[in-house]
């Protein structure tokens, strides 16, 4: 791609993540399933006064729509395809370099 100018403009590929971070995102997300089954076990109620919480926080449709297509989904079929659980620790990232 050419600027008005007529020099090369160089496209960037996106920064990766360095492996410190990964390793701190992979801390937060099992943190957050930890949190996620504890609160699971409280039944219902919890779960109704987070999602209600992130509404009011955030972009209230979003989590709507987020939470209608979480209910929508068929517990058969995500016991059949082995995802009604949580895994007993989260999947392992490849990480180059």
């Amino acid at each position: 791609m050419r600027s008005s100018r007529g020099s090369d403009i160089a496209f960037r590929q996106p920064r990766q993540p360095s492996l410190a971070e990964l390793r701190a995102a992979n801390l937060r997300r099992r943190h957050r399933m930890r949190d996620a089954q504890a609160m699971h076990k409280r039944g219902w109620r919890i779960t109704f006064e987070a999602f209600d919480q992130l509404a009011r926080n955030f972009d209230e449709d979003t989590v709507d729509r987020l939470l209608a297509r979480f209910a929508a989904a068929d517990p058969a079929v995500l016991k059949a395809l082995a995802v009604d659980a949580l895994p007993t620790s989260p999947p392992i990232r490849a990480v180059s370099g």
